[in-house]
C-alpha cells in the first residue's frame, strides 16, 4: 500500500531517510542513541504527527496520549506529565483529548480499566480483590463502586450472570 505523497509525508520521508546517518553521528560522538530518539519523538510530537482535527489531537498526539493513560494505571503518572509528553498543557490536553475520543481522559481510562476486568472477570478465577488491583484500583470497594457504575452491576453479579 502505497502513501498519497503529500508535502507532510514527504517530510517525513526526508527525516526517515536521514536518521541512520544522525544516529551513527550521534554515536560516533558519544552521544547516547536515546538522545536521539528523545529528539525525535518530541520534534514528532511539536509537529503533530499528520493532520489534526479541528482543536482535536492529531492521530500521533491521540496514540501517544493513549499508550501513556494505559502506562499511568501501574505507574501512577499524573495527567500533568502526560499532558507534557504530548506538548500541550494540562487544561489544553484535556479538550483536545474529549474533542478527538470523545471522552476525558480519565473517563476513557476508566472505561480501558473495567473492559480489562471484564475479560478477567470472564476468563479467570481471580478473586474480586486481585482483579481491582490489576487494573489498577485502589481497593475491591472502589472497584466495585465504579464497576457498577459503568457496567450496571457489582462484578461479582456481572460474574455470575456471564459463566
Amino acid at each position: 500500500m502505497s502513501l498519497q505523497e503529500t508535502p507532510l509525508n514527504a517530510a517525513y520521508k526526508a527525516i526517515a531517510l536521514t536518521l541512520p546517518g544522525t544516529a551513527l553521528d550521534a554515536l560516533a560522538r558519544n552521544h547516547d542513541l536515546d538522545h536521539v530518539i528523545l529528539a525525535l519523538r518530541t520534534h514528532l510530537a511539536q509537529r503533530g504527527g499528520g493532520s489534526r482535527r479541528q482543536g482535536g489531537l492529531s492521530p500521533y498526539r491521540e496514540n501517544q496520549a493513549k499508550l501513556l493513560l494505559l502506562e499511568s494505571v501501574h505507574t501512577r503518572q499524573p495527567l500533568d506529565d502526560i499532558a507534557r509528553a504530548v506538548g500541550l498543557s494540562r487544561g489544553h490536553f484535556i479538550r483536545a483529548f474529549q474533542e478527538t475520543v470523545g471522552e476525558t481522559p480519565h473517563r476513557w481510562l476508566t472505561g480501558r480499566k473495567i473492559e480489562q476486568a471484564q475479560k478477567l472477570l470472564r476468563e479467570t478465577s481471580q478473586s474480586l480483590t486481585e482483579i481491582a488491583l490489576t487494573c489498577g484500583f485502589s481497593d475491591q470497594s472502589h472497584f466495585t463502586r465504579v464497576f457498577s457504575r459503568v457496567a450496571g452491576a457489582p462484578p461479582g453479579a456481572w460474574r455470575h450472570n456471564r459463566g
